[in-house]
């Protein structure tokens, strides 16, 4: 135990008896909460209490069976699609394990953070995240950020003999730790057992719907009250009154809305995950898709990461491998390569007296041995720091420059023969000559983003020689790549490119590139990078390729576009009902269609087709298509346009063929309803394939690419037909059967609406 660890075996024999080292969690949304949950939305509210005057003052037992079977259906779906959208989230989350680096059988290793048992040395780095309560057993200049406890920002010095805490995150130097609680018993585990229910906090975009659907409902109050003082004054009794208020209420809300938003975003951070990157934030998935601007690092996501040394230059050839050696932890790819060049084990390091961690506005690092300080770092930066002659000077600065052009990667050495830390008046020792190869095809998909409208800048830390060799590589312009960037320099970057309203996703790996991705409207990490990092992201590449930034980029627009579809498709339904009970008011007749065939158009006949338009699949010119950076992409001109003609022509087409058959002598007013029932419900089964697509003409998207859309409106049509032509049907909505002149009528509106709508859709993409 203690410096040397613990073995497999007793690691075993604790994680046995101690078990998993794992925060607990907040009491998992069971299948009755979200069953609860069901019945506390404004739709449930409204015809719960219609169903209740309905039945037991007004003695309507039809309607009461309607408005009950609405009910029912509305809290099934929701319930499975809600229930679906939570299973995918929670499966999400399980994702990401984070890791630990402790040291067993006498050798350091990474493992699983809920392997780690009392009794483990663990390693602690820059950016770590602590994974369970320990005593700290060295420090190399270890500083902690404790406000996950304290709820203070400041850093915490940690010196040999401090207590150190799970949840807390380290932000300077490094240390090592013996651990002694894990799980539920360290302090941050103690504090997590009252927590409560947890969920996925609501996006802008469904904040949005809520308040649209708050609004409506204000609306219909007051509208609902207006009809009840027109109805008095004017003589009208409940049995004319109550229908007419209901009606207008059942229309104006937008059945399973908010249920088919979460759906889509649920569905879609799945699919984005079997591209290789996993979304750790809904609003992410609704953000990713207006994504305008990438700013990306060169190392391990443009190049493959997979540093080698290919040269060196020194005098020292002995001293030089050693001193690539000693001092690393290891774990890094550049550490990895120099121990792979060096061929000297790290058990030969005499031991390490004082260790500075690399910082990135320092750009090096150091290690005091006995006798012997090695510094390491950005050659520039260390190659002045040495006692060097100004020729000299020129010519080290001269093949840095040289190698730089070529696009490799340096690292500079210098020594200094001391037992104290003293970085002035260093000998140079040498550079050692890095290879990191741009990934094979990142170029075709570099020009692909560009051609779905894109803009991408490279940020990276690297020489700039370096970086614009690179850079030209890829086919960047010179004032797109960015070299000897700071990580507080990024955050600057990405606010300046905000103001020019940009939408920017920003990658990073470091604890202090954590600002930045928090800035970013998408902040992107690769998997290696430090759990600060990933803890502030909004996405992790599973990967580290930049070809799956732009894969979910492109769900990102799909998940958009299908949230367009589906708002369209239910909105205009419902502001189409709305109009036509208006027309029915304020021409004086009786409703042209009654609270119960509302419901059933909304939840019966369009409820499976709408559902199908949540995976509706990608359309073909998904990334030949400009970003939508609007804020309110949702409702667009477009589509505040579309819903604007659809709901007219909708309520016109339909008002006007109950008028016509209501005062034709040999029809009746069951008649005439029922035309007018059909002819909207067969309208929205209709018009869903034109609304596939807002940018293509609807004979252009193969009809048979969502099989689900197929069904569904297989279904619906059914179900449609069942309610004027099956005794059940007839019974409860009160209609009739049709004859072929009347179906001709209805095709006819129908197809009058399919006109309107590629119209417009020509019209809106031969303007832009």
């Amino acid at each position: 135990m203690g410096q040397v660890g613990l073995s497999q075996k007793e690691a075993r024999k604790r994680l046995s008896y101690y078990g998993e080292n794992k925060i607990p969690k907040g009491k998992r949304r069971g299948d009755w909460e979200i069953l609860q949950e069901q019945f506390k939305s404004p739709l449930i509210y409204v015809l719960v209490g219609a169903m209740a005057i309905t039945g037991f003052l007004l003695h309507d037992i039809k309607d009461t069976i309607i408005i009950g079977i609405a009910v029912g259906f509305n809290t099934i779906l929701g319930f499975f699609q809600e229930r679906k959208a939570n299973r995918a989230m929670e499966a999400l989350a399980s994702v990401l394990t984070p890791k630990a680096r402790v040291k067993r059988d006498g050798r350091w290793q990474e493992v699983e953070a809920k392997l780690v048992v009392p009794g483990d040395l663990i390693r602690l780095g820059l950016g770590d995240k602590v994974p369970a309560d320990g005593r700290v057993v060295n420090s190399d200049y270890l500083s902690v950020n404790e406000a996950v406890l304290t709820g203070e920002s400041a850093s915490v010095t940690k010196k040999r003999g401090d207590k150190i805490f799970m949840g807390t995150v380290v932000v300077g130097g490094g240390g090592e730790a013996e651990i002694e609680l894990t799980g539920g018993k360290t302090e941050f585990g103690r504090i997590a057992l009252s927590l409560e229910i947890t969920r996925e906090p609501e996006t802008p975009l469904q904040q949005q719907i809520n308040q649209l659907a708050k609004i409506l409902a204000w609306i219909v109050a007051i509208v609902c009250l207006l009809i009840a003082g027109v109805g008095l004054v004017s003589g009208w009794g409940m049995k004319e009154i109550f229908p007419t208020a209901v009606a207008l209420a059942v229309a104006a809300i937008p059945e399973g809305l908010s249920v088919a938003l979460t759906v889509i975003l649920a569905i879609g951070m799945q699919r984005i995950l079997k591209r290789k990157a996993l979304v750790r934030k809904m609003v992410a998935a609704e953000t990713l898709g207006g994504v305008s601007m990438i700013c990306c690092d060169k190392t391990g996501t443009l190049t493959e990461g997979k540093m080698r040394v290919v040269d060196f230059v020194t005098k020292d050839e002995s001293l030089l491998r050693r001193a690539a050696v000693w001092g690393n932890n290891l774990i890094d790819p550049l550490e990895i390569a120099m121990k792979e060049w060096a061929g000297i084990d790290e058990s030969t390091e005499p031991k390490r007296l004082v260790s500075i961690p690399f910082d990135p506005a320092n750009k090096y690092k150091a290690s005091l041995h006995p006798g012997l300080l090695l510094v390491s770092g950005a050659p520039e930066v260390i190659v002045n720091k040495c006692r060097i002659g100004t020729k000299r000077l020129k010519e080290v600065l001269a093949r840095i420059e040289k190698e730089a052009k070529k696009g490799f990667r340096l690292i500079g050495f210098a020594y200094k023969k001391t037992n104290k830390i003293n970085l002035e008046g260093l000998t140079w020792l040498g550079l050692l000559i890095f290879e990191d190869p741009v990934r094979q095809g990142v170029k075709e998909v570099l020009d692909q983003a560009r051609r779905a409208g894109i803009k991408i800048k490279m940020i990276t830390g690297d020489y700039p020689a370096t970086a614009l060799e690179v850079g030209r590589q890829l086919g960047f312009k010179e004032e797109d790549v960015y070299s000897r960037i700071l990580p507080e320099e990024k955050l600057k970057i990405v606010e300046e490119l905000q103001n020019e309203g940009e939408v920017v996703a920003m990658t990073g790996d470091g604890v202090n590139d954590a600002p930045a991705l928090k800035k970013a409207n998408v902040g992107i990490v690769v998997n290696e990078a430090s759990d600060v990092a990933k803890e502030t992201a909004d996405m992790v590449l599973l990967d580290n390729n930049f070809e799956t930034i732009l894969a979910a980029i492109a769900e990102g627009r799909l998940i958009r576009d299908n949230l367009k579809k589906v708002a369209l498709y239910l909105l205009a339904d419902s502001f189409g009902e709305i109009l036509i009970v208006v027309l029915s008011l304020v021409f004086r007749v009786p409703l042209a269609i009654t609270a119960g065939m509302i419901l059933w158009i909304n939840l019966v006949s369009d409820g499976f087709p709408g559902l199908a338009l949540t995976v509706e699949p990608a359309e073909s010119n998904l990334l030949k298509r400009q970003p939508n950076r609007r804020k309110n992409w949702l409702i667009d001109g477009e589509v505040s346009l579309l819903i604007g003609l659809i709901s007219i022509t909708s309520a016109l087409t339909g008002f006007s063929a109950f008028w016509y058959y209501w005062h034709h002598p040999a029809y009746g007013l069951e008649h005439a309803r029922t035309v007018a029932f059909t002819l909207l419900g067969l309208n929205s089964l209709i018009y869903v394939w034109s609304a596939r697509s807002l940018s293509q003409p609807m004979w252009r998207v193969k009809w048979d690419k969502n099989k689900y859309l197929v069904l569904g409106v297989g279904l619906g049509l059914m179900l449609q037909l069942s309610a004027i032509y099956t005794p059940f049907g007839r019974n409860l909505l009160d209609t009739v059967g049709l004859n072929l002149s009347e179906w001709l009528i209805i095709g006819a509106g129908s197809l009058l609406m399919i006109v309107i709508v590629e119209g417009v859709k020509w019209a809106y993409n031969r303007k832009i």
